[in-house]
């Protein structure tokens, strides 16, 4: 054994010895009556009122009103919010947080238990949205040590309830996936809903983006080019802009009146100063209540590297530029995919920023060709092409467990 190894024991004993302690009551919540028609959810560590679980959350409320769904976040922010709207949310750690862990039949996240109280949930049917189609590996995919693989079997034997996987569901777009995501979640073919994701429904909504309104209130009638990478594993403050050429990209954007919008990864630490560039703007600098996918929907051109996020803009018919500029270092250092890049992106694929203006040069003129690609593999990645995956998910759900 390593001295980190132990170090890293020496480090849990006291985390073990505390969780020992809770045994008895994780066990007792077994005797507790649970009720299927309460549903509790929640998003990204409890951090964000977002993605699956939001869209999902706000269908169940607005059209299903003989389920109870109960929103737990850690951020007052949010909660506010939501009860504004007329719903029920609760800080993870409140009374009445605590008391819906133990009374929900149902549990719904988009990332991990920790988006919920993971503590008093015992005996409710677990649903993990997630927030992503199979590309890169993920959950159980991914190729653990034999320390952790060890300390996995402790935790779903002695601590389920920091045991991190378990669930008895999870949703897709389409077949094509229906393999990678049973392995990613060690699930049966029947325990996965091929349904669409319920934020994919924001995607055909006539409610205008207050981020777009915002920006085109300064450019007016501009072009907006989105640019969403991914975290990368090996390095959380990653440089996405080596070797871009801010003078040259603003020269580009003014000459094609378009801004350049760059949208971090939740899990990406980098620090961004675009100050001398006006028409290149972080997303994080504005600030709404709105789902990320009521933005996303008014973008004219995604610029992404290995995120999922290209399959749900191919809804769109829009143009998209990948950038996996460090693809090999990323596969043997960060993530493995689930397939070869080249065969499952649409392209183009661009191998440095100086290609990636190329292509944008050539979509201004109108001279870049992606119709047909983008048609062919959002037919591939796409069963449903509408706006009721919210529908979907809730009637798979309702109709296994309230039925």
């Amino acid at each position: 054994m390593s001295i980190n190894s132990v170090k890293n024991a020496i480090y849990q004993m006291p985390i073990l010895l505390m969780a020992s302690i809770f045994i008895p009551f994780w066990h007792l919540q077994r005797l507790v009556l649970r009720n299927k028609k309460i549903w509790l959810m929640g998003a990204w560590y409890g951090n964000k009122y977002s993605d699956n679980c939001r869209s999902l959350f706000e269908y169940i409320n607005n059209c299903e009103r003989e389920i109870l769904p109960i929103w737990l976040s850690r951020s007052v922010t949010d909660i506010n919010y939501i009860r504004s709207l007329g719903f029920k949310a609760y800080h993870i750690w409140s009374f009445w947080g605590v008391y819906y862990s133990l009374r929900a039949g149902i549990v719904i996240y988009s990332s991990t238990k920790d988006d919920i109280n993971k503590y008093f949930i015992n005996g409710a049917v677990f649903i993990n949205l997630w927030h992503a189609a199979p590309f890169k590996k993920v959950e159980q995919s991914i190729t653990c040590n034999s320390e952790y693989a060890l300390k996995l079997k402790i935790y779903k034997i002695f601590f389920p309830w920091l045991y991190p996987y378990g669930v008895k569901h999870t949703i897709i777009l389409s077949r094509f996936f229906s393999s990678k995501i049973q392995i990613d979640f060690g699930l049966k073919e029947e325990e996965v809903f091929i349904s669409g994701f319920p934020r994919n429904d924001n995607l055909f909504s006539e409610v205008p983006s207050e981020i777009v309104e915002e920006i085109k209130s300064t450019f007016p009638s501009s072009r907006i080019i989105m640019y969403m990478p991914t975290f990368r594993d090996y390095d959380n403050s990653y440089n996405y802009f080596l070797k871009f050429n801010f003078n040259k990209f603003q020269k580009y954007l003014e000459k094609t009146n378009s801004i350049f919008l760059f949208k971090r990864h939740y899990a990406s630490k980098i620090d961004c100063d675009f100050s001398n560039n006006d028409r290149i703007i972080d997303y994080d600098t504005f600030s709404s209540n709105q789902e990320l996918y009521l933005h996303i929907k008014e973008m004219d051109v995604l610029i992404t590297d290995y995120s999922s996020i290209f399959y749900d803009f191919l809804l769109l018919d829009k143009p998209i530029l990948l950038t996996p500029f460090d693809l090999d270092q990323y596969i043997n250092f960060g993530r493995e995919l689930h397939y070869s890049y080249e065969e499952i992106v649409p392209g183009p694929i661009c191998k440095n920023w100086d290609e990636v203006l190329d292509n944008l040069n050539l979509l201004s003129q109108g001279e870049l060709a992606y119709q047909e690609n983008i048609k062919k593999f959002k037919k591939l990645y796409h069963k449903y092409q509408d706006n009721k995956s919210s529908k979907r998910v809730f009637s798979e759900i309702y109709n296994r467990y309230l039925n």
